[in-house]
This record gives C-alpha cells, sequence and structure tokens, in this order.
C-alpha cells in the first residue's frame, strides 16, 4: 500500500510554510547584512587599492626624476646611490603590488563564499520543508486514523482498531482513545 506524504495538507503545509518562512526569512535578513557588510568592504578596499596605485605611480615618478638627475651629475657617488635607490624602490613596489592582488584576492573569495553560504542555506531550506512534511506525517496519520474511528462510530458502525506505524506521534493519545472504544 502506496502511503501518502500528506494526509492532512491543510495541517502538513501550514506548519511547513511557517516554519520554512521563518527559517528563509531569517536566512534572507542575514544574507542581506553580510552582503552590505561585504560591499561596504569591498567599496573600503577598492578605495585603499586606488590610493596604493596612487602612491605607486607618485614614487614612481619620484624615483625616475631622482634617476634622471643622478645621471646628469658627475658624481659618481651619488650615482652608485641611485642604483641602490632604485632596486629598493623596485622590491617595495612589487610588494605593494602583491598586497594589492592579495586585497583583490580577498574581495573575490569574500563573494564566493557568501555565495557558496547562500546555496547551502537554500539546500537547506528544501532539506527542512521535506523534514518537516515527513514529521507532520507522523502527527497528521494517527489524527486521520482517530477521525475515521470517530466517523465510523457517528455511523453507527463498530470500528476496525488498529495500531499506528513504528514512526508515527499521538500513541498515547490513540491508546486511550482505543481504550475508550473498546
Amino acid at each position: 500500500m502506496k502511503r501518502k506524504r500528506l494526509i492532512d495538507k491543510k495541517l502538513q503545509l501550514k506548519t511547513t510554510f511557517s516554519v520554512t518562512r521563518f527559517y528563509f526569512i531569517s536566512f534572507f535578513i542575514v544574507l542581506v547584512l553580510l552582503i552590505l557588510h561585504t560591499v561596504a568592504m569591498d567599496k573600503k578596499i577598492n578605495g585603499t587599492i586606488k590610493d596604493l596605485n596612487g602612491a605607486v605611480d607618485t614614487e614612481q615618478n619620484i624615483v625616475k626624476a631622482f634617476i634622471k638627475y643622478s645621471n646628469m651629475t658627475a658624481n659618481s657617488d651619488l650615482q652608485l646611490k641611485s642604483q641602490k635607490i632604485s632596486d629598493d624602490h623596485n622590491q617595495s613596489i612589487k610588494t605593494i603590488e602583491s598586497h594589492i592582488s592579495v586585497l583583490s584576492g580577498l574581495l573575490r573569495s569574500a563573494f564566493i563564499v557568501i555565495s557558496i553560504i547562500a546555496a547551502f542555506m537554500i539546500i537547506m531550506g528544501i532539506i527542512l520543508f521535506y523534514y518537516l512534511i515527513r514529521l507532520t506525517h507522523t502527527i497528521s496519520g494517527p489524527i486521520y486514523v482517530v477521525t475515521q474511528h470517530i466517523q465510523d462510530i457517528i455511523d453507527g458502525k463498530e470500528p476496525a482498531l488498529r495500531s499506528l506505524r513504528e514512526n508515527d506521534q499521538l500513541k498515547d493519545f490513540y491508546g486511550k482513545f482505543s481504550e475508550m472504544v473498546k
């Protein structure tokens, strides 16, 4: 015999939708707050990246001007120092550019993490929905059986009492009902 998952559609769907609605509203609020925070951090980090790129350009111009000036002088000591300054400067620029790259990667990863969290929470919401349908089935099944027995009594028939399924709820209530009918 095929078991119906929705014995009492009104009870089961109302209960399931009210719980999942609360879940999704809560999830949506958290997701919006997370996105707003990430967007704010995105603006700050992009501003920092822009400032760093501007500082790199300025420093490049300063070092180029210094090297050009040192090459125009006859002072060999100044020319040797300008090579060291140029090497140190290039190393600093590489470090700054690697930090800029890390910051950009952090922004991308934040949006990827938000997407993964959103997908996970949607899947969990769907699983919750089906779990609640199964759970309410174990409640509405016994109610349905008791209702059928009550209808039999109203119709003047003797109800054919049977035991509930293994996972059904309300077994104590059904036991007392069966005792009353007997």
